[in-house]
C-alpha cells in the first residue's frame, strides 16, 4: 500500500512540472514555426537580436549572450558570425576589457526586430 501511495504522490508532484514543460515546448514551437519563420531568420539569430535590443546600452558581451541564450560559446560565436555576415550585428571593442568585444545590433538588426512584432501579435 505504501508503494502505491508513494507512486501516486510522486505523479501528483510531477504533473505540474510536466504541464509547464509541455506549455513551454508548445509556445516555443509555435513561435519558431509561425512568428519567427515569417521573418526569414532562424530562431537563435532572432533571439540574439531581441536580447541585444533589450540590453542596457543595446550591447552585450559574448559571455552574457551565452548565458542568456543557454548556448555554448562556440555556438553563440557562430550565431554572431551569421548575424554579422548578414549585416544584422557587429562586434565592437569592449572599453572595459580590451580582450573582449561587445555585440550590438546594426540598424538592419533592429529593423528585423521591428518586423518581428506584427508576426508575434498575429
Amino acid at each position: 500500500m505504501t508503494n502505491r501511495t508513494e507512486q501516486r504522490n510522486t505523479e501528483e508532484m510531477l504533473r505540474p512540472s510536466a504541464w509547464l514543460m509541455r506549455a513551454s515546448s508548445d509556445v516555443s514551437h509555435l513561435l519558431a514555426t509561425e512568428a519567427v519563420a515569417d521573418t526569414g531568420l532562424d530562431p537563435t539569430t532572432l533571439d540574439l537580436l531581441l536580447r541585444l535590443r533589450l540590453a542596457p546600452g543595446r550591447r552585450l558581451r559574448g559571455v552574457d549572450l551565452c548565458e542568456q541564450l543557454h548556448k555554448s560559446p562556440s555556438h553563440v560565436s557562430r550565431v554572431i558570425d551569421r548575424a554579422e555576415a548578414a549585416g544584422l550585428a557587429r562586434r565592437e571593442p569592449d572599453p572595459n576589457d580590451r580582450r573582449a568585444h561587445l555585440i550590438a545590433a546594426t540598424p538592419a538588426g533592429e529593423s528585423a526586430t521591428d518586423e518581428y512584432l506584427p508576426h508575434l501579435e498575429d
